[in-house]
């Protein structure tokens, strides 16, 4: 296939990149048509959380594969969509008993924006459809997604004026940015549905961390002001930080959650939005127009489904939490000595992530990445930082590897 037959993401497709051919995975590891080996610091955009081919979950595929790989969730039903439902439900936050299934990240967050103009909708707050979100937030590619990212941060400034106006606030970790969030609560909370936020943790903005006692903060402003607190867990959920979910760690249990990438460990696309009995009431109507108009085609697919579901049953068994916890001390004692290089602003760790942060992003990573392939590690690294997320049973000379190659690195900036 030639080089620009296919549209890449993200891609200046005039002079694309060539792209890794890659004929196997397994575990950590990518193998190249060529036969070489590369170790998988970023598990594929964050997903794979157990590794490549985890055989819990390919086993299940296999085995839905042979009766229902799909059916239409309208009209129809499989138990093996039940079974995932209230999988999710018990081990969402508390009071998370609704989950609306969908396949991709971003569109979770398009049904959690749909369903919190709609709750108000339902009940004759038409008015209310505006959001809160935070710089450095982002959300996704699709145009509500696109509407609550950070405006500055560049990625979607194309489309400015096209997407409707949010309010974009700085997170209150100051008492000037809080002043600021309470003012604009204070002003324009009859216009606002939701806040969306990713708790704890900023991913695709430049992996910023926050403090737990900001989730708080946020929360307690979303109930003075009676709006709906969405929390994006796409990139968090499913163990990233060390608890199921970021809101855990914080005690803080939201409105509605935006939930993907870990779901399915990494095998197969698919996401799901959960809200609470709450958030649900001004829908349970035998009235068709307070019905949640939306529904993918492939809403449910039982084969995602049953990757999901064999999903949470795996992390059910074992203690990923002490596989996390360990990594996250490994990662942290490993990427230290990066402080000392002159072009390092700051390392960070949390749970199964780990950062170098350089004073300012140099003009390409091409050099980087072509020295980390040469030494079998596949990094991709964007803004100012190089990181890793790797699975989180990822051994200590796994990454001892990956460590030493994002520190080497900087040596071909």
């Amino acid at each position: 296939m030639s080089n620009k037959t296919l549209w890449r993401p993200y891609t200046p497709m005039g002079s694309p990149p060539d792209l890794l051919s890659i004929v196997d995975t397994q575990g950590p590891y990518l193998t190249l048509a060529d036969g070489k080996h590369l170790l998988d610091a970023v598990g594929s955009w964050w997903t794979c959380i157990h590794g490549y081919r985890p055989a819990p979950i390919i086993e299940a595929m296999h085995t839905q594969l042979d009766t229902v790989p799909h059916v239409m969730l309208g009209g129809c039903h499989h138990p093996v969509t039940y079974s995932l439902v209230n999988a999710l439900a018990e081990i969402a936050p508390a009071d998370l008993n609704k989950v609306f299934l969908c396949d991709s990240g971003s569109i979770s967050v398009e049904v959690a924006m749909k369903m919190a103009i709609q709750h108000f909708a339902n009940q004759g707050q038409s008015q209310r459809r505006r959001f809160v979100s935070f710089y450095n937030g982002y959300h996704g590619d699709t145009f509500g997604a696109m509407s609550v990212c950070d405006p500055e941060e560049g990625m979607h400034q194309l489309f400015a004026g096209v997407f409707p106006e949010q309010f974009i606030q700085s997170l209150p970790t100051t008492p000037e940015s809080l002043s600021a969030l309470e003012a604009c609560l204070e002003r324009h909370h009859q216009e606002i549905a939701g806040m969306i936020v990713e708790p704890l943790l900023q991913g695709a903005g430049g992996m910023q961390l926050y403090s737990p006692a900001v989730l708080t903060t946020l929360r307690a402003l979303c109930d003075r002001y009676g709006i709906l607190l969405i929390a994006d867990e796409i990139f968090t959920g499913f163990g990233r930080l060390g608890q199921w979910w970021a809101c855990d760690i914080a005690k803080v249990s939201p409105d509605i959650m935006c939930v993907g990438k870990g779901l399915t460990a990494g095998v197969i696309s698919l996401a799901a939005t959960l809200c609470s009995e709450k958030v649900f009431a001004p829908f349970d109507s035998s009235d068709p127009n307070k019905a949640l108009m939306h529904g993918p085609t492939y809403m449910g697919n039982p084969l995602a489904c049953s990757a999901a579901l064999a999903n949470i049953d795996y992390m059910r068994r074992i203690d990923w939490q002490s596989q996390v916890s360990s990594l996250e001390q490994a990662l942290h004692e490993m990427l230290l000595p990066a402080q000392k290089h002159p072009a390092v602003k700051s390392i960070r760790t949390k749970g199964a992530m780990g950062v170098i942060e350089l004073n300012q992003a140099p003009p390409s990573w091409h050099s980087v990445q072509t020295f980390a392939i040469s030494q079998g590690v596949w990094l991709r690294p964007f803004g100012n930082i190089i990181y890793t997320t790797p699975p989180y049973n990822l051994t200590p000379t796994q990454c001892d590897k990956i460590t030493h190659i994002m520190i080497k690195s900087l040596d071909h900036l």
